[in-house]
C-alpha cells in the first residue's frame, strides 16, 4: 500500500486570501488556529495495489479536512469585532475550571491592618439585627423575602471576609518573635474562624457579639506589637457597638 500525503491547494489560497483581505484574523486566537489547520489539514490518497476505495485512513483525511473547513466557518461567524468564543473562554478560565487564588501581596510591604476585619464583624452584626427585623411569618411579602436573600448573602460575604484577614495577618505578619511575645494569637484566630462560622450558619445575635469582641481582642494585640496603645470607642452608626481604635500621632 503506498501512501501519499499533500496538501490541498483551495485551502491555501482561500486562507492566504482571508488573512490579506481580513488583518483581523491575526488577531483573533481562535481564527488564527483554525486557518492554520485549514491550511495544513492533508488530504491523504491511498492508492492499494487492487484498486480498492473506502479505506479508514482516506475517510479519517477528508474528515480532518470538513472539521478545519467547520471550526473556521463558526469561527467566522461570532467575528464580529468582539471577542472570540475562545478569547472569552480564556480570559474566563471556564473552560479550565481554574479556582481564582487571592493573596496579601507577600513582597512583603509590612503593610497590615485589622480595620477592615472590624468593620466586617461589625456589618454581620448589623445584618443579624436586620434579619431579626424582617417578617418570618409565611405571609412574609415578595419584597421582604428578597431583602431576606440579600441579608443572608451579605452577613455570609462579611463572615468570610472576617476570615480571610485573620488568616492574612495571623499568618504572614505574626513572625516568630510577635508569637513568642503573644502566644495566644493562634487559639484566638482560631476561636475567630470559629465563631464567624458559627455566624454564618445561624442567626442569632449572640454570635455576632462574640465575633466582634474577639475581633476587637485581636486588634489589641495587633497593635501592641506595633507599640500603640488603644482605646474602645462606640461606633457612630448601628449596631452600635465598641470596637478598638488605635492612638495614633497626630500629623500636626
Amino acid at each position: 500500500m503506498d501512501i501519499d500525503v499533500h496538501l490541498n491547494g483551495r485551502p491555501i489560497v482561500l486562507a492566504c486570501l482571508g488573512i490579506y483581505t481580513r488583518k483581523k484574523v491575526l488577531r483573533k486566537p481562535a481564527l488564527t488556529i483554525v486557518s492554520f489547520g485549514w491550511i495544513a489539514a492533508p488530504q491523504t490518497v491511498l492508492a492499494h495495489h487492487d484498486g480498492a476505495h473506502g479505506d479508514p485512513w482516506t475517510v479519517l483525511g477528508l474528515g480532518l479536512l470538513m472539521l478545519a473547513v467547520l471550526l473556521a466557518t463558526v469561527a467566522a461567524r461570532y467575528d464580529r469585532g468582539g471577542p472570540t468564543p475562545l478569547e472569552r473562554a480564556w480570559k474566563n478560565r471556564r473552560w479550565l475550571n481554574l479556582p481564582v487564588a487571592e493573596a496579601h501581596c507577600d513582597i512583603p510591604c509590612g503593610i497590615y491592618d485589622p480595620t477592615p476585619m472590624q468593620i466586617a464583624a461589625v456589618s454581620v452584626l448589623r445584618f443579624l439585627d436586620q434579619l431579626a427585623e424582617l417578617d418570618s411569618s409565611t405571609q412574609a411579602s415578595l419584597s421582604d423575602r428578597a431583602r431576606l436573600t440579600r441579608l443572608i448573602a451579605e452577613k455570609e460575604s462579611h463572615a468570610q471576609e472576617v476570615k480571610d484577614a485573620a488568616v492574612v495577618i495571623w499568618g504572614d505578619y505574626f513572625n516568630a518573635a510577635r508569637i513568642e511575645a503573644h502566644p495566644e494569637i493562634h487559639e484566638l484566630t482560631h476561636a475567630i474562624m470559629k465563631a464567624a462560622s458559627t455566624c454564618k450558619q445561624e442567626v442569632e445575635r449572640e454570635n455576632g457579639e462574640r465575633l466582634v469582641e474577639l475581633v476587637n481582642q485581636f486588634a489589641e494585640i495587633f497593635w501592641a506589637t506595633k507599640g500603640v496603645s488603644t482605646r474602645r470607642a462606640i461606633v457612630a452608626y448601628k449596631p452600635g457597638v465598641a470596637i478598638v481604635q488605635p492612638e495614633l500621632a497626630d500629623a500636626g
